[in-house]
């Protein structure tokens, strides 16, 4: 729901600092923020991306949706100290 409300803050608080996205860049998760806040397509790609099925990806510390991407949008989760956490949106290689 943050990423749809754009609720920015609320989303960087589900972010991993050394979060990787595509789209322009690849600094940390501050930059993706930003960019996201110039571009609310990719903001709304990414609600449409974490409200399909998602899977675990590699083993139980992470989850990607959806699972079987591909080369498509797709967004990641690490299980972390305080949760889980958003760790990737990208499309691509």
């Amino acid at each position: 729901m943050a990423a749809k409300d754009r609720k920015f803050k609320a989303l960087r608080g589900l972010m991993v600092p050394e979060f990787v996205w595509s789209f322009g860049g690849d600094g940390n998760a501050d930059q993706a923020i930003e960019a996201w806040k110039r571009d609310p397509i990719l903001a709304a790609k990414l609600f449409q991306i974490t409200g399909r099925r998602c899977g675990f990806r590699n083993d139980e510390n992470n989850i990607q949706c959806p699972p079987n991407a591909g080369l498509d949008y797709r967004a990641g989760f690490t299980k972390t100290a305080q949760g889980w956490r958003m760790s990737y949106f990208v499309a691509g290689d």
